[in-house]
C-alpha cells in the first residue's frame, strides 16, 4: 500500500525498513551502508572479473523527529539521485 501511495519502489521501501532497524537497534541518528550492483556488458559470459557498482548513502535518522515514512522517502531520494 505505501509503495503504491508514495510512489517507493519495493526495493526501495526494503532498504528503508532495513535502515529504520538499523538506527533502532544501534541508537544512531546516522546509519551509513554502502550498496553494491552488479555489472555486465551485454551478454557476454565469457568475461572473468569483479565488475560493479557500488554507492556509499549516509540516511539520517534523527530520534526525535525521525518516521518510518520520512526514512522511506528519504531513502528513495537518495536512490533517484
Amino acid at each position: 500500500w505505501v509503495s503504491g501511495r508514495y510512489h517507493l519502489p519495493m526495493d526501495g521501501l526494503m532498504l528503508s525498513l532495513v535502515t529504520v532497524a538499523m538506527a533502532r537497534a544501534g541508537a544512531r541518528e546516522l546509519v551509513e551502508l554502502t550498496l553494491y550492483a552488479n555489472m555486465r556488458e551485454g551478454q557476454d559470459a565469457s568475461l572473468i572479473g569483479l565488475f560493479s557498482d557500488w554507492r556509499d548513502v549516509a540516511v539520517e535518522t534523527p530520534r526525535g523527529h525521525a518516521t518510518v515514512l520520512g526514512v522511506a522517502l528519504q531513502v528513495a531520494d537518495i536512490l533517484r539521485h
